[in-house]
């Protein structure tokens, strides 16, 4: 029983034809001389030699049939020598009219063969595939192409958007046309929101849509200029505009060239906009005046600038990672300063995350353990630690105090600032402990009399949507809930249980849902009771959740009614176990007395750990690790039963902001449960990264790293081949989370690399291509029911199964056909 049908492509080998007539294949726009057949004793491949032209040369194979609703996957071996191939997929009706297409590209990835590939669902109509190949425009290329087949692994079902959130994620309180005082409220998701309330009854003023064509998923800088503008600083690099009353805003670029990442902006009292960037720590000033743009990288290797104030002509830029702090000339960014921050601070905290000015005083809190210091600007004296704040910002001074809320109990506190002295007021803002960090953001001072408050209340927004009122004088305090729209949340991890239930992990924020394989449904457990999910394993009968940040790892028990706080409960808070502190349980896998956890270390730090979870209760224990992987994250964990071995694979990447560890990524076997390493490998010198591990009924170890799967003796450590499945940039940053693997029945290997799913077979020379555009792009994210049905999200947010058909379908099915297709081969 295969996995997948094969559509024969005629002359997919390229062995039929003169050298330049290939047979079944037909040449576009008169540039059939980019193409010819180069033979090496009975070997034969396609040559392709282009130029930078325009149209650019294109050999499309003959018309291949297919049925509506399938997905299907073109796919081809490629060695390019320089410039780019692309690989395109179109599908087309009776009449030859183009429905649909899809393109791929492989670039120069070093002299090796690797995979390209593409892959989409038949749109309704579709009677033929064509696969073309061609070249990148203004590209010039050399390259050698092979293999070119086509095939399907079954329908594709959209089964619906499983996760969904209605969170704020950026807020600013400021006033609307007519002079309300309300909050714009940045409401992530895809596509995300702006929803102005009114902070008197938080009743809805307006629905803002960003342009759809460059829409962030989400925005923590929001900022309203004196003419009433309001500047959104998205998490897509672009600096966006909203003028209230219109429908919607407008996009005005990226204020910051190379810069993928906008975090906090500020406006000064001349409408001026300021904001730091990632990866390069950029502050950028734009003037809406007269349109003026200026741009400077504050220093040199430090990638993060996470927050931002302006005030009295200076503007404040907090870096990580390390945490640094400087000031700019608001007129001049090139004249800037850096001073010092408190003994200790950039050693316990990797950034400066939070940032308010006056003209007197600085106030900074710390993203370690979120202590706050102030800045007195005529001695340029630090207090001493005012407390820990838990973000994500300060509240305007007003009377001599500012306000922050606290981290722990997420008690509003007020700090008079001639003293430092600290004190509580009656509001708190309370989260489940699985669930995402306490937020206040968007604080304000309002003149709150309609309501029989003072004129000076304090304003802020928490990440449910509950507008707080606080008034100092009477100490009275007011809660006023907003209806947040609800967005689909992006699916960020899978993982099937025994009982046929396909479990779901989201992103940013988190949350935990599941789709019932028999009776096709979905289900949605507390929306939001869990942070950002960084893995989902099911073992024991239950559902383990590796959370980021403050690496908690969290246990659900899908037999019990879900209950915020204790179903998910916690079972291990891993942050701060070790030398290191880690953030993120990237790497989860069951054993007969626990969990084990590998995990990530926070922002500028290197040196992931290992963590036994045992089931009883105890408390997690730290696995040694040998010096050689001392600074190293922990990417990937598998454990064979029958050896009692935990295999180990590592990553020179530590937490983001932090310098690549030195050396090659490596795998380790530790034996349990005396903990005893019995070797210590480099699989593949070079490689910057090892992921997915598992193992196969013989024992070997299988692990994804380059691009491709290798095979590892699990008694030597000994590596055997690598597929290059997908074609592998060795410039490219590596990544934490880039491949999974699971073997099957058969013998072969599902894989789940770069966007790609892929079965390998256990020779490791052959491999097919089951689809692409799986969701997370950089990740792997997939898992498997009992009848063989491949489940992963496509578009980010939406549930898909590849495969398996059903009665019951939910959703959007993939139409009828008279195909003859064998529905028992998909298996």
């Amino acid at each position: 029983m295969t996995m997948y049908e094969e559509i024969p492509v005629p002359n997919g080998g390229f062995g039929e034809g003169g050298d330049q007539d290939i047979a079944h294949w037909t040449s576009a726009d008169g540039t059939g001389g980019a193409f010819h057949i180069e033979r090496s004793g009975a070997a034969t491949r396609l040559r392709v030699e282009a130029a930078a032209l325009d149209p650019r040369p294109t050999l499309s194979s003959a018309a291949l049939p297919i049925r509506p609703g399938f997905e299907y996957a073109g796919q081809a071996r490629v060695l390019v020598e320089t410039g780019a191939v692309l690989l395109r997929l179109s599908y087309r009706d009776h009449q030859d009219r183009e429905l649909a297409s899809s393109s791929s590209m492989a670039r120069h990835a070093g002299d090796r063969w690797s995979g390209v590939a593409i892959s989409g669902a038949a749109p309704l109509g579709a009677v033929t595939a064509h696969i073309a190949i061609s070249c990148a425009a203004g590209m010039p290329t050399t390259a050698l192409v092979d293999d070119v087949r086509l095939v399907t692994a079954g329908p594709l079902t959209e089964l619906g958007t499983p996760l969904h959130t209605a969170a704020v994620h950026g807020a600013v309180t400021g006033t609307w046309v007519d002079g309300r005082v309300v909050a714009y409220l940045f409401v992530k998701g895809d596509p995300p929101t702006v929803t102005v309330a009114d902070v008197r009854d938080g009743s809805s003023v307006a629905t803002v849509r960003l342009p759809p064509a460059t829409t962030p998923y989400g925005a923590f800088g929001l900022a309203q200029a004196p003419d009433r503008t309001v500047y959104v600083a998205g998490t897509n690099g672009h600096l966006y505009r909203y003028r209230p009353g219109e429908s919607e805003g407008s996009d005005l670029g990226t204020p910051a060239d190379g810069e993928s990442f906008l975090w906090r902006v500020a406006v000064d009292e001349r409408g001026r906009v300021f904001g730091g960037t990632y990866p390069n720590g950029k502050v950028f000033r734009y003037d809406p005046a007269g349109g003026s743009l200026e741009c400077v990288q504050v220093a040199a290797s430090q990638r993060y600038v996470r927050s931002i104030a302006v005030a009295d002509g200076s503007v404040w830029a907090g870096l990580g990672t390390p945490a640094r702090l400087f000031r700019l000339d608001a007129d001049d960014l090139s004249v800037r300063e850096e001073v010092p921050l408190p003994d200790g601070f950039s050693a316990a905290q990797p950034m400066v995350y939070d940032l308010a000015a006056t003209a007197d005083t600085v106030l900074i809190r710390g993203s370690g353990d979120g202590s706050i210091y102030a800045l007195d600007l005529a001695t340029l004296a630090w207090s001493e630690r005012l407390g820990r704040g838990a973000g994500v910002d300060f509240a305007p001074e007003h009377d001599g105090r500012v306000y922050w809320l606290a981290a722990g109990n997420g008690t509003l506190q007020a700090c008079r600032l001639d003293t430092g002295s600290v004190t509580d007021t009656s509001v708190a803002v309370t989260v489940p402990a699985t669930g995402p960090s306490t937020l206040a953001t968007g604080y304000a001072w309002a003149d709150l009399t309609g309501i029989g408050l003072s004129r000076h209340v304090l304003v802020f927004v928490d990440r449910r949507g509950v507008i707080h009122a606080y008034d100092p004088a009477s100490g009275t305090a007011v809660e006023t809930p907003v209806e947040l729209p609800e967005h689909e949340l992006k699916i960020h991890r899978l993982s099937a249980g025994a009982d046929e239930h396909i479990y779901l992990g989201g992103f940013a924020p988190g949350s935990l849902g599941w789709y019932d394989t028999r009776a096709d449904t979905l289900t949605e457990c507390l929306p939001e009771s869990t942070k950002q999910t960084e893995n989902v394993l099911v073992h024991d009968g239950r559902v383990w959740l590796g959370t980021y940040p403050g690496a908690d790892v969290l246990v659900f028990d899908p037999a019990a009614p879900p209950v915020v706080g204790s179903n998910p409960k916690v079972a291990a808070r891993l942050g701060h176990l070790s030398d290191v502190p880690q953030d993120r349980p990237l790497a989860l896998v069951g054993t007969p007395d626990g969990v084990v956890a590998g995990t990530v270390p926070e922002y500028g730090r290197r040196g992931g750990r290992v963590f036994l979870i045992p089931f009883d209760g105890g408390a997690p224990r730290v696995v040694p690790m040998p010096e050689s992987v001392a600074e190293h994250s922990v990417t990937a964990l598998a454990y064979d039963a029958g050896r009692h071995a935990l295999y180990v694979g590592t990553c020179v990447l530590g937490g983001l902001g932090a310098p690549l560890a030195d050396g090659s990524a490596h795998l380790l076997r530790i034996d349990l449960p005396d903990l005893r390493l019995v070797w210590d490998r480099m699989p593949l010198p070079g490689e910057q990264y090892v992921t997915g591990l598992t193992t196969l009924p013989d024992g070997e170890v299988w692990g994804v790293a380059r691009g491709g799967v290798f095979a590892a003796d699990p008694v030597t450590g000994a590596v055997r081949g690598l597929a290059d499945i997908a074609a592998h940039d060795p410039s490219a940053s590596p990544v934490w989370g880039s491949g999974r693997l699971e073997c099957l029945p058969s013998g072969q290997v599902l894989c789940g690399i770069n966007g790609q799913l892929a079965v390998v077979d256990p020779g490791l020379q052959n491999w097919t291509v089951l689809a692409t555009h799986t969701a997370p792009p950089t990740g792997a994210a997939f898992a498997r029911d009992n009848e063989g049905g491949l489940y992963f999200a496509r578009g980010s947010a939406t549930l898909v199964r590849l495969g398996r058909t059903s009665s019951r379908l939910h959703g959007r099915a993939a139409p009828p056909s008279a195909s003859t297709y064998d529905e028992s081969e998909v298996a």
